[in-house]
């Protein structure tokens, strides 16, 4: 009786029937939470990369420019192309000038905003002239009587792709991704806008 217990332990121990299945039951959540983090990891490295494609193409084209008064709408239309192949919703830009005086204060001389539904706005723009612009923070080493800086931002909400399939049993939040450039006007001391209502 003892040999026959002993021989079932050792079949028992010698089966490998079912351990495959058993492994891949272990390690096919951890494989699907790579991939999924991957996926996710690679789309926001792109979509980031994009947001600052936009946010620098946005300041060089009105930099390149004397007077961006006719212009906006069309240097703003490149949005949508840089962006593609995702959307633009979400995405909010804001270009201005500001101008440094005799006591290296920056003020704004005018500024432009588009937001992701493709309104920008008329007349007051989101800073205040005649002060610093507000929520920019200024590079040290730039300020220069008289000199004027385009300043470029941008901000977009990122939402994850499977957001959508895991919103009840996680809570994944959006992500704020958005840059912020400082150019120098190329065809003139300043950039001349005036908003058209």
């Amino acid at each position: 009786m003892l040999a026959r217990l002993t021989n079932k332990i050792s079949a028992y121990i010698r089966s490998v029937s079912g351990v495959a299945a058993v492994e891949f039951g272990l390690i096919a959540p951890v494989l699907l939470l790579l991939f999924v983090g991957s996926v996710e990891l690679s789309n926001v490295l792109v979509q980031d990369r994009k947001v600052a494609q936009v946010t620098n193409s946005i300041g060089d084209l009105v930099g390149r420019e004397a007077d961006v008064t006719n212009e906006m709408g069309n240097i703003l239309d490149v949005v949508t192309l840089i962006m593609e192949p995702f959307t633009d919703n979400g995405l909010v830009l804001e270009v201005g000038q500001i101008t440094y005086d005799s006591d290296l204060n920056p003020k704004v001389d005018w500024s432009w905003s588009k937001s992701a539904q493709g309104s920008g706005s008329c007349g007051s723009g989101p800073w205040t002239v005649g002060e610093a612009p507000a929520g920019i923070s200024l590079p040290e080493g730039i300020a220069e009587e008289g000199i004027s800086i385009i300043i470029a931002n941008s901000s977009y909400i990122y939402s994850p792709i499977f957001s959508q399939f895991l919103s009840d049993s996680l809570s994944l939040g959006q992500l704020t991704l958005g840059d912020t450039y400082f150019l120098r006007p190329r065809q003139s001391a300043t950039v001349v806008f005036d908003p058209q209502c």
